[in-house]
C-alpha cells in the first residue's frame, strides 16, 4: 500500500508542477500581447560591461500572475540585491517552486569579497532559444512554430557542494549588487546535449526535476510537456532553438 501511496503522492505533484509552468507560460504570452516581444531571460552584461540590474523575466510577468502588489515594491533602476530590493527578493513566491522538490524557502550566498546575498528559491527556467540575456524576441520570430520550441524547464535547488555555495532559480533572476553579479540565482539555460536533463542534480548547469526520468517542459504555445532524460541529444538542442529549421514535433 505504501509505494501505491507514494506512486499518486508523485503523480499528483508532477500535474501540480505542470500546472505552475502552465500558469507561467501564460502569463509570459499576456506580457507579449501587452509589449509585443517576450521579457528578455535576464538583464545582465558580461564581466567587462557596466552591470545591469539582474532581473529576470520572473520578475516582469509578476503582474500577470496576481503578483502586483509584489511587483510594485521592485525598483528596476537598481540591481536585485541593492537597497530595498535585497527585501524584495526575499518574499516567497509559491508559484515557482515545484511540489516535487524540497528545497528551503531561501538560499544565502556568500562573495569572495564577503558580501552575503539571500534571495528566495524557485524552479522555473527560460530555455535560452526564447529567454536568455538582454534577449526581446517576438513570436513571429519563432520560425521553427512555437509549439516545436521549448519556453520554460525545470531545475532542482542544489544545496552547498565543495563550497560552492547554494543554487536556486529565484522568481528575481540573478543576484546583482552596484558593482557585480553573483550567479547562484539561475533564470534561464540552454537546451544542451552537452548538458543533458538530469545530468546531475548537483549540478546547477542542466535542466532537472525529482519527478523521475526527465523534467517538464512549458512550449512555446504554451502547452506542457514531459520530456524524458534520454531524450537524444540532438533532438534536445534542436527543441531549444527557434529559428534553425530543425522541427521536433511532440
Amino acid at each position: 500500500l505504501l509505494p501505491a501511496l507514494q506512486q499518486a503522492r508523485a503523480s499528483t505533484q508532477r500535474l501540480d508542477c505542470k500546472h505552475r509552468m502552465r500558469q507561467l507560460g501564460i502569463a509570459l504570452h499576456q506580457y507579449h500581447e501587452m509589449h509585443g516581444r517576450l521579457p528578455a531571460g535576464s538583464y545582465v552584461l558580461g564581466p567587462s560591461f557596466p552591470t545591469q540590474t539582474g532581473w529576470g523575466w520572473g520578475a516582469m510577468v509578476l503582474p500577470f500572475v496576481d503578483q502586483a502588489p509584489l511587483f510594485t515594491q521592485i525598483d528596476f533602476d537598481r540591481g536585485t540585491s541593492v537597497g530595498p530590493n535585497s527585501a524584495t527578493i526575499l518574499s516567497p513566491v509559491t508559484l515557482w517552486r515545484c511540489p516535487s522538490d524540497p528545497s528551503p524557502v531561501h538560499i544565502t550566498v556568500t562573495t569572495p569579497g564577503g558580501e552575503i546575498y539571500k534571495t528566495s528559491t524557485g524552479n522555473y527556467v527560460g530555455v535560452e532559444g526564447l529567454l536568455k540575456e538582454m534577449s526581446s524576441i517576438r513570436f513571429d520570430q519563432v520560425l521553427d512554430g512555437l509549439s516545436h520550441t521549448l519556453l520554460l524547464g525545470e531545475r532542482v535547488y542544489q544545496p552547498k557542494v565543495s563550497g560552492s555555495g547554494e543554487f536556486t532559480s529565484s522568481w528575481c533572476g540573478n543576484l546583482a549588487s552596484a558593482g557585480s553579479y553573483v550567479f547562484n540565482s539561475i533564470p534561464h539555460l540552454a537546451a544542451s546535449p552537452v548538458h543533458p536533463i538530469n545530468e546531475s542534480l548537483l549540478y546547477p548547469h542542466c535542466f532537472s526535476s525529482r519527478h523521475g526520468g526527465g523534467a517538464n517542459f512549458a512550449l512555446g504555445d504554451g502547452a506542457v510537456r514531459f520530456v524524458s532524460q534520454t531524450v537524444d541529444g540532438n533532438v534536445f538542442r534542436a527543441l531549444g532553438t527557434r529559428d534553425q529549421g530543425e522541427v521536433v514535433d511532440f
